[in-house]
């Protein structure tokens, strides 16, 4: 069982022994999840530079919260896999990652769908949350198969009564 992570907590990498506070948490689509770890400075009063780790490879050493997040703004958390609009930028695109930051905020990763005529897949894009809007409008989610149900967006073909 994945030990329980939290922004703020002491972990430790099992594989290199690198040691830092949990500063941020990286939810993808298809289940993953990873986590940046933020050192101390170094002996010379340095920046170590942190890194990214899957959950599978931390080890908590400390459940005391270092620094604890701290919100903001509230910002609605936006469903992974559903379509959405960054209203910044007019950008379309599924949901396929969010970023938890321990300063309070909010990105996510909208992925475009390819056009027709396109030879290339459209890069990713990463926006803040605040300018993220799902999108709801009928035809939109017929032509997706979404429906909202119990609070959730699902991407397959349901019907409830």
């Amino acid at each position: 069982m994945t030990p329980i992570i939290e922004l703020g907590m002491t972990a430790k990498d099992t594989v290199t022994g690198f040691t830092g506070i949990v500063i941020a948490k990286y939810e993808y689509l298809y289940g993953c999840s990873h986590y940046f770890i933020q050192p101390k400075i170094n002996d010379k009063r340095k920046i170590v530079e942190g890194q990214t780790l899957d959950e599978y490879q931390i080890e908590i050493i400390d459940t005391e919260k270092k620094c604890l997040p701290v919100y903001i703004m509230e910002v609605p958390i936006v469903e992974l896999g559903v379509t959405a609009v960054d209203n910044l930028t007019g950008l379309v695109g599924v949901v396929m990652a969010r970023y938890l930051f321990i300063s309070g905020s909010v990105r996510y990763a909208l992925q475009p769908e390819m056009e027709e005529g396109e030879e290339e897949y459209p890069k990713s894009f990463t926006c803040d949350g605040p300018h993220v809007e799902v999108i709801v409008n009928e035809d939109f989610k017929r032509s997706r198969n979404l429906c909202y149900h119990n609070g959730k967006y699902l991407s397959y073909i349901c019907i409830f009564k």
